[in-house]
């Protein structure tokens, strides 16, 4: 799992309080990886939609990515959320091809 490195920048705060947040999913090893689940909260709540097809909540804490689908060595996957808080998006399990991490 340490291929899959996921960052996160907190923006501007809007104008109804709540802040931007940017998140990035970066694969830097040589395999695809897929089936990315990220913790996500215990509640994952935005205050804007979230695009559903890069990532949606499928359980408590538990986000998965691209609807399971796979990101190439060196590709990457982005999204954003507006939230009065910051969720931590750190990285649950992924596979990788022939096997799980």
């Amino acid at each position: 799992m340490r291929d899959v490195v996921v960052t996160q920048d907190e923006g501007h705060r809007q104008s109804n309080g709540a802040k931007r947040f940017a998140v990035e999913v970066a694969n830097r090893g040589g395999d695809a990886v897929s089936g990315i689940h990220l913790m996500c909260g215990y509640n994952f709540r935005t205050v804007r939609p979230v695009d559903t097809d890069v990532i949606v909540e499928v359980g408590h804490g538990n986000c998965l990515l691209i609807d399971g689908g796979s990101i190439a060595p060196g590709g990457t996957v982005s999204f954003g959320y507006t939230s009065y808080v910051r969720y931590d998006m750190t990285l649950l399990a992924t596979t990788y091809d022939g096997g799980s991490s």
